[in-house]
């Protein structure tokens, strides 16, 4: 018998150095017997930005498919569309000002991350890189709507490949609670070259805490039904 599907909801909130909030992100995590669908969406405060998006997993955690929508100030400036099969990627993406946009990609090696700016999104870097080996630097071939630390800007996609390690489990106490975290280390790119923290839970690769690489804010998770 085909189990049901088993739905997770959560919050991450965004706080400056100072604990004040100035964002947010609502999502949902659905396991089915085909793999995975993840749904967030981001609200930035500070810089007028609402996204919103989806993607789908295979069972081996594999990136397949998605959708991402880009609001700047109450404006939508992208919709765009991903496919992933292996080292090959389709893009198609809209926007009032830039026009529609198709671009298909051949990476150098298989595909493990798609990087649509979110901050479920961007923990899920981790699903790629594993849990083996601890403290050793290994290469995920992401594909990326944006180079901006803050992900404006998609109207292209890119193929970068990100170093990430593997730190180990340590217990983490967030808003939601306290938890045993996964902690990995970023680098996402030459264009944001500070290393960035994170934690998640290992069975979801839920966020639990990240640290901003582009400026010093972090995101935690606040809450998780």
């Amino acid at each position: 018998m085909t189990s049901s599907p088993r739905t997770l909801h959560g919050r991450l909130d965004y706080f400056r150095e100072d604990g004040s909030n100035w964002g947010r992100e609502n999502f949902s995590i659905t396991e089915f017997a085909g793999g995975r669908t993840y749904r967030a969406c981001q609200e930035m405060d500070d810089l007028g930005i609402f996204r919103d998006g989806n993607w789908s997993m295979s069972p081996e955690m594999a990136p397949l498919e998605g959708l991402s929508r880009e609001t700047v100030a109450g404006r939508t400036v992208a919709h765009s569309w991903f496919r992933i099969d292996g080292e090959n990627a389709e893009f198609e993406t809209f926007g009032p000002d830039s026009g529609r946009a198709s671009q298909t990609v051949k990476a150098p090696d298989a595909i493990g991350h798609l990087g649509i700016h979110l901050i479920l999104s961007d923990c899920m870097v981790s699903a790629a890189r594993g849990f083996s080996d601890p403290g050793a630097w290994k290469t995920v071939t992401c594909l990326a709507n944006s180079l901006d630390g803050y992900g404006r800007g998609t109207s292209e996609v890119f193929v970068v490949q990100p170093q990430i390690q593997y730190v180990g489990t340590e217990r983490i106490g967030v808003p939601a609670g306290d938890f045993d975290g996964e902690h990995f280390v970023v680098k996402w790119s030459d264009v944001v070259p500070t290393p960035s923290h994170f934690w998640v839970l290992r069975d979801t690769f839920i966020p639990l805490r990240l640290e901003g690489a582009s400026d010093p804010v972090t995101y935690e998770l606040a809450e998780l039904s």
